[in-house]
């Protein structure tokens, strides 16, 4: 065509997905091949790009074991990976043990979280729940709105708790890689 040197290039994609897609070059090779063949998901493979490839072993295999039940665990997960590392490049020696104040506190905070788990099974016998029929009408909207607050409150407790697991899982083979 003539002229056409003259003419702008046209950039198909909106400049941050370009970016992205070319961070994923920085993927461990077994991790592009995944990619490539549809055995990783896209969303999978950017978060595992902010990792080391230590970390994205890690990642990976929280994945694969159901670490990462939904989209939000995927972007915690790697966020406490990134703060795994740090922790390790600012103190490489292993912390110090827990306290037996900490183990106690730990393991009252456990047995909560049991019995909590064991109350709400009882509101429900083969799958019905029971809990509604022996709860006053009265009481009803007032136990509902106190439950969606728990229900918040519980979510942002197991993000928690994936992070830690899985910075766990990170630091243990750190420290068996050493």
């Amino acid at each position: 065509m003539p002229g056409s040197a003259s003419l702008p290039l046209r950039r198909r994609g909106a400049p941050h997905r370009i970016t992205e897609r070319t961070a994923l070059l920085n993927l461990r090779p077994e991790y592009q091949a995944r990619l490539a063949s549809g055995n990783l998901k896209p969303s999978e493979a950017t978060e595992l790009v902010r990792l080391s490839p230590r970390g994205q072993d890690t990642l990976c295999n929280a994945v694969r074991t159901g670490g990462c039940r939904n989209d939000c665990d995927l972007r915690a997960s790697p966020t406490a990976l990134v703060d795994a590392e740090a922790q390790l490049l600012l103190m490489p020696d292993a912390p110090p043990p827990p306290t037996k104040e900490d183990r106690e506190l730990a393991n009252a905070f456990e047995a909560h979280v049991e019995r909590v788990a064991a109350l709400l099974r009882s509101g429900i016998h083969e799958n019905q729940i029971v809990a509604v029929r022996k709860t006053s009408p009265h009481r009803a909207g007032t136990l509902a709105d106190l439950l969606a607050v728990m229900q918040t409150d519980l979510r942002r407790i197991e993000v928690a708790l994936r992070e830690v697991a899985i910075q766990a899982s990170f630091l243990d083979t750190a420290a068996k890689a050493a």
